[in-house]
């Protein structure tokens, strides 16, 4: 069972010199009671008590609390004057560039922490849950949690951990060049340069969170709640040329 609420806002502004800008956040909750069972977190698919799945009522595998999408075009301005030869080469060196692209954040990934044996004695390692023992310490805190007594059910809720926030810079710059040759004014060839993670931003993601693999002690052991380990980004480049007619 699942339910969804949003806020969602937006704004658009042109600007006089081929510039328009684009901005949409959305305020969401997404609440459900499971993840559907072929996401890679088979903690937060499964429930600690099959016979009271309510209880498993929480924040889905897919909620995104915040998300802030920014997007640009920009025809950038060129030479219009051909009046001699060097302005006929300035305008066809400068003429029809448009760089354009979109930044996004948004907040981290929900995830179920999990004791990492089988206390409940169902053969299912992963659905069961520590006791929350120290609220007064962060979530990725390894002596926040207790293993439950065996056969009991944890007190912790399903995917009370939230991950780290992310954010993406992708961006493109082309240049369109037409054929005014006779009979190939409609025919134009198109060169485009696109960078995704134009930064090389480094995003981390969820870490380990099975007190079975013991606490990080050092940051890239990848212990408990290590998200260093986690860390990806780089850079791609894809260049193409483009034929339309």
């Amino acid at each position: 069972d699942s339910i969804y609420h949003a806020a969602q806002f937006s704004v658009d502004r042109k600007f006089s010199r081929g510039l328009l800008l684009r901005g949409s956040y959305t305020f969401s909750k997404l609440l459900d009671d499971a993840s559907e069972v072929f996401t890679i977190s088979q903690a937060s698919s499964f429930s600690e008590n099959p016979f009271n799945q309510k209880q498993d009522r929480g924040p889905s595998l897919y909620d995104r609390r915040h998300r802030f999408v920014v997007t640009y075009i920009w025809d950038i301005p060129y030479v219009h004057s051909t009046d001699n030869v060097g302005y006929r080469v300035l305008n066809a060196l400068t003429s029809r560039w448009q760089w354009s692209g979109f930044a996004t954040f948004q907040t981290g990934q929900p995830e179920t922490i999990i004791v990492g044996s089988d206390i409940l004695g169902d053969l299912n390692p992963t659905n069961d849950r520590p006791d929350l023992v120290n609220p007064a310490l962060p979530p990725g805190d390894f002596n926040r949690y207790a293993p439950a007594a065996a056969g009991a059910l944890g007190n912790l809720g399903r995917n009370t951990y939230t991950g780290p926030n992310s954010q993406y810079w992708d961006t493109a710059i082309q240049k369109m060049i037409p054929l005014g040759f006779h009979h190939m004014e409609h025919q134009a060839l198109t060169l485009r340069a696109e960078f995704f993670n134009a930064l090389n931003h480094a995003n981390r993601f969820l870490p380990d969170l099975n007190l079975a693999d013991g606490a990080s002690k050092t940051p890239g052991d990848g212990g408990f709640g290590d998200t260093t380990v986690t860390a990806q980004g780089y850079r791609q480049i894809k260049i193409y040329l483009k034929y339309s007619f």
